[in-house]
């Protein structure tokens, strides 16, 4: 039994990493996108939002925890791991503060989902700085997994 599973193990690594860290390309690029439309085109944002990063944010979070969960005993004695989990939570946190940001922008338009981008409309200034938190807590979690997981080792 126990060869059985380090062999399914062995065989569904891979994939899940390749999800995982495509799932985080996604997530990632997607939501910037939703902070540099927010107070723009706050609609666009939202749908881009719902559409898109909540998807990618479920496809990294599920294929992480995925790979996280077949070698737990490993991943916790691993102090980059620590680090990493930290800004993937405060990364999920900013996501949904975007999100309900994009929501509210939206609703105070009216919801009209049919407007066309207006030059007129300011960028949304804490949304940019939201924005480049999250960028810093990607950055910081692909810095926990190479720089620091190489330096331990």
């Amino acid at each position: 039994m126990h060869l059985a599973y380090s062999l399914l193990r062995m065989a569904l690594f891979p994939w899940f990493l390749w999800l995982h860290v495509s799932g985080n390309l996604v997530w990632i690029g997607s939501t910037m996108a939703v902070g540099f439309l927010l107070g723009r085109a706050p609609e666009q944002a939202r749908w881009l939002y719902l559409r898109i990063v909540n998807p990618a944010q479920l496809v990294a979070i599920v294929f992480g925890l995925g790979m996280l969960l077949m070698d737990f005993g490993h991943y916790m004695h691993q102090h980059w791991m620590h680090g990493k989990l930290f800004v993937a939570l405060i990364a999920i946190g900013l996501t949904h503060v975007l999100g309900a940001r994009a929501r509210r922008q939206t609703a105070a338009l009216g919801g009209g989902a049919g407007e066309k981008l207006s030059s007129s409309r300011q960028p949304d200034a804490v949304g940019a700085n939201l924005t480049l938190a999250f960028l810093v807590c990607a950055v910081l979690a692909v810095a926990f997994v190479t720089v620091l997981r190489t330096m331990m080792s």
